[in-house]
């Protein structure tokens, strides 16, 4: 009885020694022991319920400061719409000036000995200078301009009147009125025109039509060397 207790335990010891581990059982325990080893990090991963994005870090050559462009130069500028720049000269301005105009542009329109302002009484004699150049009785009026004057501006004439020699060819512009359009305006004409339209204004009287009196004042151009009128141009004053 004795005898086989032995046995039964020396084959009960032999039962229980530990199986060896196959391919399959070793894969599975390291299977385990790899998801043990990656739970903390799921779990850590998990508590943002969205990665947040990071803006990457400028890097030196994003924020050097690109080299400046040079400025391309600047387009002529286009002259905006106008009116032409009148010539501002007796024998071709078409506009009939006023004693205002010369209030306002006084050292452009005037220049002594050269360009300036007659106040005619008379025209048309014949003189004895060559036996067929002409002479008017004339005076350079005085422009009054300033605030309260008249019309913007008048020219006054005091000065005692002297001989003007004119030229055999002078070019005279005489003012006319349309009765249409309601202006006055500038046509050419003779000197014998201008001495009877002189004489009539003069006078009180109207000349002939189309033309009209203005003052018998006139924008005179000069012989510089000479001083002979070369252009004769009416200007109004009413």
């Amino acid at each position: 009885m004795y005898g086989y207790r032995r046995r039964h335990g020396h084959g009960l010891r032999h039962a229980i020694r530990p199986a060896s581990t196959g391919p399959r059982r070793r894969a599975a325990a390291l299977g385990a022991l790899l998801a043990l080893i990656t739970l903390p990090a799921t779990a850590c991963s998990s508590s943002d319920s969205a990665p947040r994005s990071k803006s990457p870090a400028p890097s030196a050559t994003a924020t050097r400061a690109a080299p400046a462009t040079p400025a391309a130069p600047a387009a002529p500028r286009t002259p905006e719409a106008h009116e032409p720049t009148p010539d501002l000269t007796p024998e071709k301005e078409a506009k009939v000036y006023t004693p205002a105009d010369f209030c306002k542009n006084k050292d452009k329109l005037l220049e002594p000995a050269k360009r300036i302002v007659l106040s005619v009484a008379n025209a048309g004699e014949k003189g004895e200078k060559n036996g067929t150049m002409r002479t008017m009785g004339a005076a350079e009026p005085k422009l009054n301009c300033g605030p309260g004057v008249d019309n913007d501006g008048y020219f006054e004439t005091d000065a005692p009147l002297g001989p003007y020699y004119v030229a055999d060819n002078v070019t005279v512009r005489l003012l006319t009125y349309d009765g249409v359009t309601q202006r006055m305006e500038l046509q050419p004409a003779g000197i014998t025109t201008l001495a009877d339209v002189v004489k009539a204004c003069a006078a009180g009287a109207t000349p002939a039509k189309p033309y009209t009196c203005g003052g018998n004042l006139f924008y005179a151009t000069l012989d510089e060397k000479t001083g002979v009128v070369t252009h004769l141009t009416g200007i109004f004053q009413s």
